[in-house]
């Protein structure tokens, strides 16, 4: 989790008799006042079929169509040709290891 630090004041809050009372009561307003401005601007759902009605209707037919489809094997590219050009940024950034991959090398 990357914004732990912000349970420190929370729980330091519940945790303590004297100030527990009147956080709990913040709280509950605010989350009261979310409530009330939520039902205020919710819209009635539509139903299913009239959903279904108003849906967008798109012709494809038009679009063109790739080369080929699938996977294509390079057997005959090294690695070391492609190793220069991997980004692996999204790896390491879903494992919240920050910054550029690969480094400088």
């Amino acid at each position: 989790m990357l914004d732990a630090s912000r349970a420190v004041p929370v729980v330091s809050n519940l945790i303590n008799p004297d100030l527990k009372p009147a956080y709990v009561a913040q709280i509950r307003e605010e989350y009261q006042v979310l409530r009330s401005s939520h039902a205020a601007a919710n819209t009635p759902l539509l139903s299913l079929e009239q959903a279904r009605s108003q849906a967008a209707r798109f012709d494809f037919s038009d679009l063109p169509h790739p080369e080929f489809t699938g996977i294509r094997v390079l057997e005959d590219v090294p690695l070391e040709t492609l190793r220069p050009y991997i980004d692996w940024s999204p790896f390491f950034h879903t494992w919240e290891l920050r910054g550029r991959y690969p480094a400088i090398l």
